[in-house]
């Protein structure tokens, strides 16, 4: 018997292993580029560089050294610069910088003034309440800011937040610092069989209802 289940759990790791290597081959897309966040504040860790691939893109990310996606620190920002606030639209989420819409109004701005520049604080996930606290927290002291852009999606910003968050991060459940947040950014990152199952279940209409039939039925009989 236990030479049977030794067989089966060599077997086993065998074939995961197998699945692994073929996975990180033929898709290796999937492994996620997930920035690290500053435990208290939303904003991305200073400095970080990586490469973002997915099946419609192929991009680098960098994070300057304030924890924006920005080719320039608040140091470096010249007079009447715009700041641009917002989730992942302004980040540029699936493009690379030069393409978020930030960039390319930097761009048109500079056929009447070349020094003109516009500092993009989008950050995925984020909404009304953090625009406005990281504002007061960040950006109002800083001069050389001479116009604000708010750039929110009615869906997800206010449409879907009855009780909209204050902004603030909880003691004891910063976003980024649980260990089952940890643990998901490690797995969708490293692992591209946790990657490529996880993007099947998300995209699969029939997965989320069972999951979510599921959930009720255990609401339900507690």
């Amino acid at each position: 018997m236990y030479k049977n289940l030794l067989l089966l759990l060599v077997s086993s790791i065998i074939s995961l292993g197998v699945l692994e290597f073929t996975l990180r081959v033929l898709m290796p897309e999937r492994l996620a580029f997930v920035p690290a966040l500053e435990n208290d504040t939303l904003t991305y860790l200073p400095n970080q560089q990586q490469r973002a691939r997915h099946l419609e893109w192929d991009h680098v990310i960098k994070i300057n050294g304030d924890g924006f996606r920005n080719d320039k620190n608040l140091s470096e920002i010249p007079d009447r610069t715009i700041l641009v606030l917002g989730d992942s639209f302004p980040e540029g989420y699936g493009v690379s910088l030069e393409d978020a819409f930030p960039k390319q109004l930097e761009r048109m701005l500079r056929n009447h003034e070349p020094k003109a520049h516009v500092y993009n604080a989008g950050h995925s996930g984020t909404g009304l309440p953090y625009y406005r606290r990281i504002y007061r927290a960040i950006f109002q002291p800083i001069q050389q800011i001479d116009r604000v852009i708010i750039s929110f999606f009615i869906g997800n910003d206010t449409l879907n937040t009855p009780n909209p968050p204050s902004g603030l991060l909880q003691a004891g459940n910063a976003f980024g610092d649980g260990w089952l947040y940890k643990l998901k950014v490690f797995l969708g990152s490293r692992v591209a069989t946790y990657a490529v199952l996880n993007h099947v279940i998300k995209t699969n209409q029939c997965s989320i209802k069972s999951v979510k039939n599921l959930a009720h039925v255990i609401n339900h009989h507690r």
